[in-house]
């Protein structure tokens, strides 16, 4: 199965549709994220965090009924910070000189420009640690796939053209909340996101925003569903 034998109709049923049809009209036959790594020290605990995320996304493929199509065209660009960097601000400086090497192919089109090029997913210390509780469930699983939900294996996603609004005008209207990383704005520019669903998320973005109600959830908890926080893993 690829790209060109696959039926019109098979596309329109199929939950991934959006990231098929992309890259059919784009040419670009590649989909998923840049991954910005902000973890060092251990390179096994980082190999075996990208091999279950990878793990996490072909079930989900194959729960979707679209693995044989899409596992070959998963493309998940890994790019090393260096230590001491200011977290997800050099991620956005980085994710967007990266982007600008890559998308004046869309700008006659940019309706068609794929998420690939306007998020993507940052993973440090904090996340990694969710790697030891997810890898203990899994082997405890008698058969792959099936029993209880697992502990959330958990990466940040980015929105690359997110900037703070204006702390001036409007303020005394603007509803405040807790503050994240000194933001009380409800949308922070970035959510936790339990990896599994993460091909479901890219699918949405290439028709709708990360902080789309009532779709957006407010960190420390962790998207999509939201009933598990970050504070209270710790």
């Amino acid at each position: 199965m690829n790209l060109s034998t696959i039926t019109q109709q098979w596309i329109d049923q199929n939950p991934m549709r959006n990231t098929i049809r992309t890259m059919r009209k784009t040419g670009i036959h590649q989909w998923g994220f840049v991954i910005y790594r902000a973890t060092y020290g251990d390179d096994d605990l980082w190999d075996r965090y990208l091999a279950a995320l990878k793990e996490n996304i072909r079930e989900n493929l194959q729960r979707n009924k679209c693995h044989d199509l899409l596992d070959q065209y998963a493309h998940w660009e890994v790019v090393c910070m260096e230590a001491g960097g200011n977290g997800k601000t050099d991620v956005r400086r980085l994710f967007a000189a990266w982007c600008a090497e890559q998308t004046d192919r869309f700008a006659e089109q940019p309706s068609l420009t794929p998420p690939r090029f306007t998020h993507c997913l940052y993973v440090n210390e904090e996340c990694l640690s969710t790697l030891e509780a997810h890898e203990e469930a899994r082997l405890k699983r008698k058969v792959p796939g099936l029993g209880p939900p697992l502990p959330p294996l958990v990466a940040v996603v980015i929105d690359g053209g997110y900037s703070p609004p204006s702390r001036g005008w409007g303020l005394a209207s603007r509803q405040e909340f807790p503050p994240v990383e000194g933001c009380s704005d409800k949308y922070v520019g970035w959510e936790y996101y339990n990896v599994v669903y993460i091909p479901l998320l890219y699918d949405k973005l290439h028709n709708q925003r990360l902080d789309d109600e009532p779709d957006y959830v407010r960190p420390p908890a962790i998207a999509p569903l939201g009933n598990l926080s970050m504070e209270e893993r710790s």
